[in-house]
């Protein structure tokens, strides 16, 4: 039932825009995390000196022919520049 002053085809409307906000939201979070990954990604590719292109989220790095200590310094880089901290497993 509408109301004469037509309330719920605004309210309708207010739904719509709240839905595809947080769609948006979703869809900004997801290019954020793909952009983060990208520079972490590249920044170990540079402290090991390889194509950035050959390292995946599953990628280890011994798989790419970085020792311990390269590992280490990769961390390191990596907490700088994220300002994060990476726990010892």
């Amino acid at each position: 039932m509408e109301h004469a002053n037509g309330r719920r085809g605004k309210w309708k409307k207010h739904q719509r825009r709240a839905k595809q906000s947080s769609r948006g939201k979703k869809m900004g979070e997801r290019k954020w995390r793909e952009k983060r990954r990208k520079r972490g990604e590249n920044t170990s590719a540079k402290q090991i000196s390889i194509d950035e292109t050959t390292m995946t989220p599953q990628t280890k790095f011994s798989d790419l022919g970085a020792d311990s200590l390269d590992t280490v310094e990769i961390m390191l880089t990596l907490e700088e520049k994220f300002e994060i901290s990476i726990g010892e497993r």
